[in-house]
């Protein structure tokens, strides 16, 4: 994996849910679909005078999200093509530098297929080096703030919590995906420092059944999902170095929060759930 999540992506063409209708928005069909993004962090130096929140006192976050795309891509980079989705959602179908956005990049859908398919499923880890990355860009909360906050799997705790299969199917079964979160309150399977995707509905993939060699997610296959993702700064999670007063082994050495540390400016958490369409839209627009 790239070092800088947003550098390694190629630009790629706008790709529309189809199930709300909404404006057009700076030049790009909105992305229709369902679902809430809120949370609790904090962002250091947003400007000359402003911080949002501090480590000792983060605060909510409603993205008030309504933008949702994915763009399913074959990376023919190696030597065996692996088929790819990212997904982006955010307010209003502006370019990624004027909105704040979560991004999440499917290295390799196949393997979430077959692990969705599996009669033991409860969620997919996300996390920096996993197959599954989350990137939290805040260029409209926070426009001086030119890092990012990004998903991180804690070595010493589950990432997903331990669903049997009648609790996940109840889970996804109950899911409204239009109701409010409170993003003080837990989410419901999800562990404070979880970081982790249920897949309700992945494609064309179905409990119990073997997953083809190729699979892909397609024009007109429907995405549905929940998470619950640990952030902290891209930076300091790229550095290796250990994060002051987290509670969490960043360095890997064994000992979490040792006195040799570096403050950081960012971190928190952040929770919602989507429900869209994957389909083609109209309009170039560059992904992160």
């Amino acid at each position: 994996m790239g070092s800088d999540l947003r550098r390694s992506l190629p630009m790629a063409i706008c790709l529309a849910a189809v199930l709300s209708v909404a404006p057009l928005v700076g030049g790009c069909p909105t992305g229709d679909g369902e679902g809430e993004v809120v949370g609790v962090f904090f962002l250091l130096g947003c400007d000359d005078a402003f911080d949002y929140g501090s480590v000792d006192a983060p605060v909510r976050y409603d993205m008030e999200a309504n933008f949702f795309v994915g763009e399913p891509i074959v990376d023919e980079l190696e030597s065996h093509p692996t088929n790819r989705l990212d997904i982006r959602i955010q307010r209003g179908g502006n370019n990624i530098e004027d909105v704040d956005s979560l991004y999440f990049q499917i290295a390799d859908v196949r393997q979430v297929a077959e692990s969705f398919s599996a009669t033991g499923y409860s969620g997919t880890s996300v996390g920096y080096g996993e197959n599954v990355r989350a990137l939290l860009s805040l260029f409209v909360t926070c426009p001086t703030f030119f890092g990012s906050l990004v998903a991180t799997v804690d070595a010493s705790a589950p990432a997903c919590p331990d669903l049997d299969p009648v609790q996940r199917d109840e889970l996804c079964d109950s899911l409204d995906y239009n109701s409010p979160l409170d993003p003080v309150a837990t989410l419901g399977p999800f562990a404070p420092g979880s970081s982790c995707l249920i897949f309700c509905r992945f494609g064309s993939a179905r409990r119990g059944e073997q997953v083809r060699p190729d699979f892909s997610i397609n024009f007109g296959d429907v995405v549905q999902g929940l998470f619950y993702l640990t952030l902290v700064e891209q930076r300091l999670l790229e550095s290796g170095q250990e994060i002051c007063d987290d509670g969490r082994d960043n360095d890997g050495d064994g000992v979490a929060d040792e006195t040799d540390c570096t403050d950081s400016a960012a971190g928190g958490w952040l929770m919602g759930k989507f429900n869209f369409e994957v389909r083609r839209g109209q309009v170039a627009q560059e992904f992160p």
